[in-house]
């Protein structure tokens, strides 16, 4: 765009001293019309503007860090499980009996996993060697107290900065640090093909592996009915329907929502098989398909639920 040009009104004015002839006074100019027509366009300056119309130069549009870009394509679209942390003056410390696990889509600049208890989810940005958060939910499923505690020191790492710094060791040790925080993870070895679809009962709980195994038939009426990115859990104390996605070595659960039959809960009181599904099936868990038989389970714990198909398709 051209610079305009400021024109100042400069009044001349001139008095005639002299002789028997009074001279009037000389009036300013005024500037006529041109007959040579309109101003030509500023050519510009190819070197900061529009050649042919004078336009300021625009910057190209941003293109992301090398280092940005690398670090995604090493973190993004694996499963990792937190093995070590420290959240201000204390360890934070995983019990054996649940797990703690972050996943990074950069497609979507999203991230999410599961906090002991709870699934969570976020919206990110990577910028070089930062991780910076921009909000972070959960969903509201209660568990015992130890796992609570685990899970609101974990989320409380997240929360005081927002930024988070990144370095990956050896490519299978990812680590996280902030003011006062260190979360240390592993990365876990991808997920198998799995074919849960289908129609599920089930049939038995089993706690441990191996000959020391024990397993507990079931007799309580639960039915699981995977379809393609959702699952639906029908039992005589509840009713869960929630939104799956494969999610590394598990099978992620962003989405969970319970109708119970007793607004108090009193009828899961006395149904242990009923309760062990709807904590296997509230967050996010591990499946293994082996013939008819449908194995669900959590990372780092030992009890399992098996079904039998019903309907499998």
């Amino acid at each position: 765009m051209r610079t305009p040009r400021l024109l100042p009104l400069v009044a001349l004015s001139a008095l005639a001293v002299g002789c028997a002839d009074n001279v009037p006074p000389v009036a300013a100019p005024v500037d006529a019309p041109s007959d040579a027509g309109p101003e030509a366009p500023a050519t510009g300056d190819p070197a900061t503007g529009d050649p042919a119309t004078g336009d300021p130069a625009t910057e190209d549009p941003a293109t992301e860090d090398p280092a940005t870009e690398d670090l995604e394509s090493r973190v993004g679209d694996d499963t990792w499980m937190l093995v070590d942390g420290q959240v201000g003056d204390g360890v934070l410390a995983v019990p054996d009996d649940a797990h703690v696990t972050l996943r990074l889509d950069p497609d979507e600049g999203t991230l999410h996993g599961t906090a002991a208890c709870n699934a969570y989810d976020a919206a990110y940005a990577l910028d070089g060697g930062e991780l910076v958060l921009e909000w972070l939910s959960s969903t509201g499923m209660g568990c015992d107290e130890p796992l609570l505690a685990v899970e609101r020191r974990y989320l409380d790492a997240w929360h005081p900065s927002g930024t988070l710094a990144v370095e990956l060791a050896e490519g299978d040790v990812l680590t996280l640090r902030g003011p006062d925080t260190r979360l240390v993870y592993e990365r876990l070895a991808p997920a198998a093909d799995r074919t849960m679809r289908g129609r599920w009962q089930l049939v038995a709980i089993q706690h441990g592996e191996g000959p020391d195994a024990s397993v507990v038939r079931v007799t309580d009426r639960v039915a699981l009915h995977v379809g393609e990115g959702t699952y639906t859990v029908t039992a005589d104390c509840f009713t869960v329907e929630a939104e799956w996605v494969v999610a590394g070595a598990e099978v992620a659960v962003p989405a969970w929502s319970a109708e119970y039959a007793d607004p108090d809960g009193v009828c899961l009181e006395d149904q242990p098989a009923q309760t062990a599904a709807l904590d296997g099936l509230g967050r996010a868990f591990t499946t293994v398909v082996e013939g008819d038989e449908l194995v669900v389970g959590q990372l780092g714990s030992e009890t399992s639920l098996r079904f039998r198909a019903v309907d499998a398709g």
